[in-house]
């Protein structure tokens, strides 16, 4: 209309309350609607991390495999394991005794012995110690005349056995030396019957293995208020 003033449109006050009164240059990142490069900042950091996490699982697998494999060599100063000693047993293989009286070896006596006018039976136990070294015990009885008049005794022996010769593990040359206790009868002679006296003796003995069983020849002196000697042989038994 003529004489009416044009109205015009006032401008927008950047500073006025209400709904998006900040322009978007002065927006803050908590303010309106979120930007692109903020979204790109959070996607990186995230591949950032997942690159972090698997160079330190490369990382710590590496060293596990470097642990290992250096565990596995072989450590000239290292303190070897304690281990404990077995023995070994009297074995048969190809009719032959494998072993050479080692600690641990047992075996059980049968004998006879003769002597001048008597004769004396007996069977004993025997152990070895050391290699080559044994200990034997040994009950006897004997009977006969080697006085004039008849003569019954009952022993018991106590005989440190060594092993001398080896040879291909079947032929065993061995020294025995020990004591004895005899208790005597003499039913005829009332002085010297039922007493109990000690003695010695030493003696050589061959010893011939097959498999668990051994052949054995014997020279023995005892001395039990006199001096007597005996030969014989028997059979040992390993186990």
């Amino acid at each position: 209309m003529i004489g009416e003033e044009k109205l015009e449109k006032p401008t927008p006050n950047p500073f006025q309350k209400g709904k998006n009164h900040f322009p978007p240059q002065l927006r803050g990142p908590g303010r309106g609607k979120s930007s692109k490069p903020e979204t790109n900042i959070k996607t990186q950091k995230k591949v950032n991390q997942k690159q972090m996490k698997n160079i330190l699982i490369t990382i710590i697998l590496l060293l596990g495999s470097l642990s290992y494999s250096y565990a596995q060599q072989k450590n000239p100063n290292k303190r070897p394991k304690q281990v404990k000693f077995k023995p070994q047993k009297a074995t048969l293989n190809d009719n032959e005794l494998k072993v050479e009286h080692l600690p641990g070896e047992n075996g059980v006596d049968f004998f006879v012995y003769k002597g001048e006018k008597t004769t004396m039976i007996g069977g004993g136990y025997i152990h070895y110690i050391l290699k080559g070294f044994a200990l034997k015990a040994q009950v006897a009885y004997e009977k006969g005349s080697p006085f004039q008049i008849p003569y019954e005794a009952y022993y018991v022996k106590i005989v440190p056995h060594y092993n001398l010769v080896n040879i291909k593990s079947s032929f065993h040359l061995n020294l025995n030396a020990g004591g004895v206790m005899a208790y005597d009868l003499y039913s005829a002679y009332e002085p010297l019957d039922e007493k109990l006296n000690f003695g010695v003796l030493i003696g050589i003995e061959l010893e011939y293995a097959i498999g668990k069983v051994a052949i054995l020849a014997s020279l023995e002196q005892q001395y039990v208020q006199t001096a007597r000697l005996f030969g014989g042989g028997g059979l040992r038994y390993f186990f």
